[in-house]
């Protein structure tokens, strides 16, 4: 079992550099992710912004951005068009957010003239590392979709389960989260989860082991789990946590990185090629490990396409 997400970039450097479109990297920060996964040997990188600006941010900040691509475009709403032209066109396969909005750089993912739609949702899904946890563990969406209907909870679970499958989990084991462990019909969280796990059950859901409801002490922790005499094939060793919502998985995963001084690799999944849209709070090292996560998949799409 991986330890940390350090494995995230030595397994890319066996594959190879993927090329990537960075969005609008006109920050220190935006820069700085870009050229590390550049230099760590995860991305080739195109930069695709104003010209100008991204020469006097890599000036300002002593970064040397020479021989690397840049495609000038006047503003970010451009640079997010012609990131998109990039994806369709197969010139790169995963898009970087760089310092503009993130509803910008979705917006022109979204648009059908690019064709990066796919038939499944967009959603997010994290890999976590925590140095008071004994295992890597994955959470899901907290980024995307505000109060997933039940359908929209089976994608986000596929697409979560996909990155695992992508990063080197062959069966993952999914605990949908609810606030307890029995179905109660006043939560709806509880009869939703008791479906989506009736339905792995079925076979309509495949690639991992699936359960829920579970309440999050019983997925994480295998002395809850027996306390409570809850008879699972989790018992406190979940790999994935799907969340009921958006506001819940948000909560869990800024309590991880802010008060359990967490690690994470971030990847929006669901269109054609994988993106990274970390947060402006987010340090060069979760940039880093969320480009190579997402490089991981692209590569990953590669081999199953």
């Amino acid at each position: 079992m991986e330890k940390n997400l350090d494995f995230l970039v030595k397994k890319c450097n066996s594959l190879g550099k993927i090329p990537a479109a960075v969005v609008y990297p006109c920050s220190d920060v935006a820069l700085s992710g870009a050229l590390k996964a550049r230099e760590c040997g995860v991305i080739e990188p195109v930069l695709v912004g104003p010209i100008a600006e991204i020469n006097d941010a890599a000036l300002k900040y002593g970064f040397d951005i020479s021989g690397i691509k840049i495609i000038d475009c006047k503003d970010d709403i451009e640079a997010a068009a012609k990131a998109a032209t990039l994806a369709a066109n197969g010139e790169v396969k995963l898009l970087v957010k760089g310092s503009l909005h993130t509803d910008i750089m979705m917006h022109a993912i979204m648009q059908p003239e690019y064709n990066l739609r796919t038939h499944q949702l967009i959603s997010s899904s994290c890999l976590m590392h925590l140095p008071t946890y004994n295992r890597l563990i994955f959470i899901a969406d907290m980024v995307i979709n505000i109060a997933p209907t039940l359908e929209q909870k089976v994608q986000i679970l596929e697409n979560a389960v996909d990155l695992a499958h992508a990063l080197g989990w062959e069966n993952p084991k999914v605990a949908i989260i609810a606030a307890v462990e029995t179905v109660n019909l006043k939560m709806p969280a509880t009869v939703d989860a008791a479906i989506i796990s009736k339905m792995a059950d079925r076979g309509q859901i495949t690639g991992c082991i699936v359960d829920g409801p579970i309440d999050l002490d019983i997925a994480v922790d295998p002395t809850s789990a027996k306390i409570k005499h809850f008879k699972s094939q989790i018992m406190g060793d979940a790999d994935i946590l799907i969340l009921p919502d958006l506001q819940s998985a948000n909560s869990l995963y800024k309590q991880m990185i802010f008060m359990g001084k967490a690690d994470a690799a971030d990847v929006i999944l669901g269109a054609k090629i994988p993106v990274v849209v970390t947060s402006r709070s987010d340090d060069e090292e979760t940039r880093l490990n969320s480009i190579a996560a997402a490089a991981l998949h692209a590569h990953y799409q590669t081999r199953t396409i």
